[in-house]
């Protein structure tokens, strides 16, 4: 990890981990990226963050920083731990008993299913609204990929929204294929989402 210069040549830190003083700015930033589908399957802006606060995974991060402010961030799954992984109580506690059991078995369907140990899945990249267009997406995918080498990991997975053309160009600017999602249709279409493809990059030891 280390610094680097925006398009707008402002220096842009970006580092492994999110502090604890930062942790519900990380929280806004992954709620403003997927509020749609969140709030399909949690209900209202407050459950879905109340969520997040006890789900985030902290240490399978990295995150993007500028003057001391979170400006991006990049969820990893790997070593069978995800970036957020809500637990079945945790669910119930905020859903309700039956709704939380529901709830728990939609979400992990419609979750990007781990390869074999050799895979790193890019779970989640977001960027505020503000900050877009400004290269910070495309230096946290860079560091993404060194994590991957540093790491021993032979190729990067993601899954994006088809209507996200925004997104898919960055990836394919960035050596993404596109291929056929891992995900079950039927929960995606109870869920109300948009359909999703997998996109996949090698990566070269």
């Amino acid at each position: 990890m280390g610094a680097f210069q925006s398009r707008d040549n402002v220096v842009v830190d970006v580092r492994f981990g999110v502090p604890p003083q930062w942790s519900e700015h990380v929280v806004e930033i992954y709620y403003e990226a997927f509020a749609p589908q969140l709030e399909r399957l949690l209900g209202s802006g407050d459950r879905c963050r109340q969520l997040l606060r006890a789900s985030l995974a902290c240490d399978q991060a990295l995150i993007a920083v500028c003057e001391e402010s979170i400006v991006g961030l990049a969820g990893l799954h790997y070593d069978r731990r995800r970036f957020l992984a809500p637990t079945l109580s945790t669910l119930q506690s905020t859903q309700g008993w039956g709704r939380g059991l529901l709830v728990y078995g939609l979400w992990h369907s419609s979750q990007v299913a781990k390869g074999d140990r050799d895979e790193l899945v890019l779970e989640a990249l977001a960027v505020p609204q503000e900050r877009r267009g400004q290269g910070i997406g495309t230096l946290l995918l860079q560091e993404v990929e060194s994590f991957a080498q540093q790491n021993r990991f032979t190729s990067i997975r993601l899954e994006v929204t088809a209507e996200n053309r925004r997104a898919r160009v960055l990836y394919q600017r960035m050596g993404y294929q596109e291929g056929q999602s891992s995900q079950n249709p039927w929960v995606n279409y109870f869920l109300g989402l948009p359909p999703r493809i997998m996109m996949a990059k090698a990566i070269a030891p």
